[in-house]
């Protein structure tokens, strides 16, 4: 090769480059859609927003509207980890009409739940009872029982929690997902009973719940919903010093989980800081 013809050779070199990087595989609106939700599960939201955002866009290009459902979905819950309950709520219904679009109705009831716990989070009670009703009848009328259970275990927390407290439904509520359905109560639905029962002014029977929820807590989170309870149960009682003991146990783990929260932020940070220098 002798110096006159290099700079063709160089060119054509180049040329062969381009090519082999322009056919290298470009990740598709699903495998963009995994990646977010791998994010998503390691609360890297800023970068499984990025990719979500990404993978939308191809997956509107290719008309797949089950993809659509599944990111809308992702999208929902990345908004709900932040607390932008409002964008969640855009997002699932989005996701709803993407999946009734593609024929699954089975994914847009799990994304009308979601919907539904979200009203609940900006305290639309209203549009919460209406999400959590209508899945209740759609899974029964498809015989989804899991998912039946978990709307009616919210809609009995929703009786509780609203300004027009309907403790006789909620404990109805809970009964039916035990006895008929045939899921046994967990502690935080043996908390709720308790609660609802103070409500009704049964303080022995609110008590036994209490005792029950208290056996079965496990976790350190299970613990403090038991201990909210507690507090609520003797804040009506007139049990101030029970109250105030309880209460001060929940803000406790609240501020764990805060504390935690907040090392994991520093950590991500640190992480993505070094990557790119």
């Amino acid at each position: 090769m002798t110096a006159s013809n290099l700079p063709t050779v160089l060119i054509q070199c180049l040329l062969v480059l381009v090519c082999i990087c322009g056919c290298a595989k470009r990740p598709s609106a699903a495998d963009l859609a995994e990646t977010g939700s791998s994010q998503l599960a390691a609360k890297d939201y800023a970068q499984a927003a990025i990719n979500l955002s990404r993978a939308e866009n191809l997956a509107k290009k290719e008309g797949d509207s089950f993809l659509l459902g599944r990111i809308y979905r992702l999208e929902g819950e990345s908004c709900d980890a932040t607390g932008n309950y409002p964008d969640a709520i855009r997002a699932y219904i989005k996701s709803i009409k993407a999946y009734e679009k593609a024929g699954k109705p089975a994914n847009a009831r799990q994304s009308l739940y979601q919907a539904g716990l979200a009203y609940y989070n900006v305290q639309d009670y209203r549009q919460a009872e209406q999400a959590f009703r209508s899945v209740v009848y759609e899974a029964h009328q498809a015989a989804d029982s899991l998912m039946e259970s978990s709307a009616l275990d919210a809609y009995a927390n929703l009786c509780l929690e609203q300004e027009n407290q309907d403790p006789a439904l909620a404990i109805s509520i809970l009964t039916r997902v035990s006895q008929e359905l045939g899921f046994p109560l967990q502690c935080r639905e043996q908390g709720m009973m308790a609660y609802a029962y103070s409500l009704l002014g049964n303080d022995k029977e609110a008590q036994r719940w209490l005792r029950v929820a208290s056996r079965n807590a496990v976790s350190e989170e299970e613990k403090s919903q038991v201990k909210f309870r507690e507090y609520q149960i003797a804040s009506r009682s007139g049990d101030y010093r029970t109250a105030l003991s309880s209460l001060e146990d929940v803000m406790q783990y609240n501020n764990q989980v805060q504390l935690s929260e907040l090392r994991d932020s520093v950590m991500r940070y640190q992480m993505e800081s070094f990557s790119e220098q």
